[in-house]
């Protein structure tokens, strides 16, 4: 199947006016759900949020700023950290939009380590069935309304 000119798109362009534009709209939509941004990392956009408002943000994030693609999960256990001081885990959410490249976020949810629940996004983004899971095997972190959550790895 050969494209025709018509149907070729330009390519959308990741300018610092939409980058700049996107986190300014972001993190106002993020308040509404009591996350700051996080300064600890300044090359992307990382919000902090209580896992009790995670749900309802990410599915605001989806729906209302077009943040359609969830690229990972990762656990991260900060017991053998330096000098940190904190909850010993933490899940980062990243995610982006397929059509506007400027958009791009991290959701961050610390998590003590007497109360490993975090509530499922696998309603929201299917590939989360599986990247919830790793997480579990890995760090223990249980996913409260996971559809299977059960080991993939170990």
């Amino acid at each position: 199947m050969v494209a025709s000119e018509e149907n070729v798109k330009e390519p959308v362009v990741a300018t610092a006016e939409a980058r700049q534009a996107f986190e300014a709209s972001a993190l106002a939509l993020l308040e509404k759900f009591g996350a700051t941004r996080s300064e600890k990392n300044p090359w992307t956009l990382t919000a902090v949020i209580d896992r009790s408002n995670l749900h309802a943000a990410v599915k605001t994030l989806r729906d209302e700023l077009g943040l359609d693609m969830l690229l990972d999960i990762v656990g991260i256990d900060y017991l053998g950290f330096k000098d940190y001081t904190g909850p010993r885990f933490a899940v980062e959410y990243v995610f982006k939009s397929v059509y506007a490249p400027a958009k791009r976020l991290t959701l961050k949810v610390f998590v003590e380590e007497a109360d490993l629940n975090i509530p499922t996004i696998s309603d929201l983004y299917e590939i989360a069935n599986w990247q919830e899971r790793e997480v579990y095997d890995q760090f223990g972190v249980n996913f409260v309304g996971h559809p299977d959550l059960r080991r993939l790895l170990n």
